[in-house]
C-alpha cells in the first residue's frame, strides 16, 4: 500500500488532474483500499477515477464500465444496495454495447450483480442472474474452469439461503471437485467452497461433517491472505456459537478482530462486523456488559460508515435488544427490537429469515412479559417469513410453530388460583 500511495503522490506532481496516468495510479490505490476494507479512503478515489475516465475515454468505454463496477462493489460491501445495483446495471449496459454478452467481463459483472441480490435477500433475482452468468461462463470456458466453478459456488449459496440445502450440497460438492482439479487441493478458493459446503452440512444436520469441513477450510486459509483466513475463522466460530460451543468460538473471533485492527484499522465495516460477532458470542455466554460495549462500538462505526438504515446495523440492534431483555431493561429492549424490525422491513422486505428472526425474538420477549396478543401477531408474521424463505421443514419454522402452539395453550389454559 505504501508503494501505491507514493505512486499517486508522484503522479500528482507529474501530471494534471485529468491525466489518465494519474487516474490509473489512483485506481490501483483505490483497489488496494477496497481489498483491505478502507472504504472511506477508496470511495473518493474511485469517484475521481470515474470522472476522469468519463471525460477522457467517454461513457461507452469498457474501462469506464469496469470502474463503475468497482464502485458498485464498494457500495455492496457497505450495504448500499440500491446504489450498487444501479451501477452494476449501468456497467452491464456499457459492456453489452461495447463487447457483447458472450464476454468474460460481462459475465463477471453479471455474477457480481447476482451476489448483490443474494446478499440483499432477493433470492429469485439472484437465482435468475447467477444462472445466466453460469451459462455464459460454461459456453466461454467449459465446465473444467475456475470461473465456471465460481458461478456454481455463488448459485449454491443462493439455494442455501432459500432453504434448498440438498440442491446446494450437490452444486458445492461438484464445485469442490472442479476447483481441486483446476487449481489444486491447496488453493485458497478451495477453502471458500469448503466453508460453504460446511454450512450446507450444518443446515442438513450433518454436524460432524460440517466441523470437519470448517477445520479443513481453516487449515487451507491459514496459509493465504487475511481475507480468506478471517472468513474461515468467522465461519468456524459461527458454527461453534450455533452449536452452543461459545467458549470454543471466542478465541477465533478475537483473532479476527486483532488481524483486522492490525491491517485495516478500526474504522471499517469489516471490523464492525467482527465486533458484533464477538458481542453476539458474549451475549450467549451471559457476559452482558462486554456484549453491550462491543455492540455499541459496532453501531457507532456502522452508522458513521454506512448509515443507520442497513441490515448490518439492524443485526447489531437485535443483539443489543437481547442484552437489554436479559438484563431486565424491557423498554429499551423493545425499542431496539422495533428499530431493527423497521430497518429490515425497509431494507430487505418481509420475506426473509433475518426479518423473521427479529420478529420471533420480540415475540418471545412479549411472551415473557405476558403480552400474549402482541406475541401471537409477531409469531404469525415470523412463521410467514420463514415459510417463504426457508420452508416448513427448516428448524426456524418448526421452532416458531412450536412457540405459537405453546402460546395458544397458555392463552386457553385457565390460571390456577394462588
Amino acid at each position: 500500500m505504501d508503494f501505491a500511495e507514493r505512486a499517486v503522490q508522484l503522479a500528482e506532481r507529474l501530471f494534471s488532474p485529468d491525466d489518465i496516468r494519474l487516474s490509473d495510479a489512483a485506481k490501483s490505490l483505490a483497489l488496494i483500499y477496497l481489498e483491505t476494507g478502507n472504504y472511506m479512503e477508496a470511495e473518493p478515489l474511485l469517484k475521481r477515477v470515474i470522472e476522469v475516465e468519463k471525460q477522457v475515454l467517454g461513457e461507452e468505454h469498457i474501462d469506464y464500465a469496469i470502474s463503475l463496477h468497482n464502485l458498485a462493489l464498494l457500495y455492496q460491501y457497505t450495504s448500499r444496495f440500491q446504489e450498487a445495483e444501479a451501477l452494476f446495471l449501468e456497467a452491464l449496459s456499457i459492456i453489452h454495447n461495447a463487447v457483447g454478452d458472450e464476454n468474460p467481463v460481462y459475465a463477471t459483472t453479471l455474477d457480481c450483480l447476482g451476489c448483490l441480490y443474494n446478499e440483499a435477500y432477493r433470492y429469485e433475482d439472484a437465482e435468475r442472474v447467477l444462472s445466466a452468468a453460469l451459462s455464459i461462463r460454461k459456453r466461454l470456458f467449459g465446465e473444467e474452469h475456475e470461473m465456471y466453478a465460481n458461478s456454481l459456488n455463488n448459485l449454491a449459496t443462493v439455494y442455501l439461503g432459500m432453504g434448498g440445502h440438498a440442491d446446494a450440497k450437490i452444486l458445492l460438492e461438484e464445485t469442490v471437485q472442479i476447483v481441486e482439479r483446476t487449481l489444486g487441493q491447496e488453493h485458497p478458493v478451495v477453502a471458500t467452497v469448503l466453508g460453504n459446503l460446511a454450512a450446507t452440512y450444518n443446515k442438513l444436520g450433518q454436524l460432524e461433517d460440517a466441523e470437519r469441513m470448517y477445520l479443513r477450510a481453516l487449515a487451507l486459509a491459514e496459509r493465504t491472505d487475511y481475507h480468506y483466513r478471517n472468513t474461515a475463522l468467522n465461519n468456524l466460530a459461527a458454527f461453534y456459537i450455533e452449536t452452543n460451543q461459545n467458549e470454543r468460538a471466542e478465541p477465533f473471533l478475537r483473532q479476527v478482530l486483532d488481524v483486522i485492527r492490525e491491517l485495516a484499522g478500526e474504522q471499517n465495516l469489516e471490523y464492525a462486523v467482527a465486533l458484533h460477532n464477538l458481542a453476539h458470542c458474549y451475549a450467549d455466554m451471559e457476559r452482558y456488559e462486554e456484549a453491550e460495549r462491543l455492540s455499541s462500538q459496532a453501531l457507532n462505526i456502522i452508522s458513521q460508515l454506512a448509515g443507520d438504515h442497513n441490515p448490518e446495523y439492524a443485526r447489531v440492534l437485535g443483539t443489543l435488544a437481547k442484552v437489554k431483555w436479559a438484563t431486565g431493561q424491557i423498554d429499551q429492549a423493545e425499542n431496539f427490537f422495533l428499530q431493527s424490525i423497521s430497518i429490515l422491513r425497509e431494507a430487505v422486505g418481509i420475506e426473509n429469515d433475518a426479518y423473521g428472526m427479529e420478529l420471533y425474538n420480540l415475540a418471545s420477549m412479549y411472551v415473557d412479559c405476558e403480552r400474549y396478543d402482541e406475541a401471537q401477531s409477531l409469531f404469525v408474521q415470523a412463521l410467514a417469513a420463514f415459510k417463504e424463505t426457508l420452508g416448513e421443514e427448516h428448524p426456524y419454522y418448526k421452532a416458531t410453530a412450536d412457540a405459537l402452539d405453546e402460546l395458544f395453550q397458555r392463552k386457553t389454559t385457565p390460571k390456577e388460583n394462588p
